[in-house]
């Protein structure tokens, strides 16, 4: 679910913002129950708010961070 994610945000952000880039980083396989458009929708507006605040032309990385019984994901951006 998250590359699919990943890629359907990777596709909108090339669309509307080419000069940025999209990296994706999973740390480890993970299973977790997740509702896919809230998760489409909440990394939409994570990526949607990094890329506004960064300069054209920079990457906006996604990444997964596994723990023993959670997991995290993380939006960074290179932007002010």
């Amino acid at each position: 679910l998250l590359d699919e994610t990943v890629g359907t945000l990777r596709a909108e952000t090339a669309a509307r913002f080419p000069a940025h880039r999209i990296d994706w980083s999973l740390s480890a396989a993970v299973s977790v129950p997740v509702d896919a458009g809230s998760l489409l929708r909440t990394l939409s507006n994570l990526v949607q708010n990094a890329v506004e605040a960064s300069p054209a032309g920079a990457s906006i990385l996604i990444a997964t961070r596994a723990a023993s019984e959670s997991v995290s994901l993380l939006v960074a951006d290179s932007g002010r």
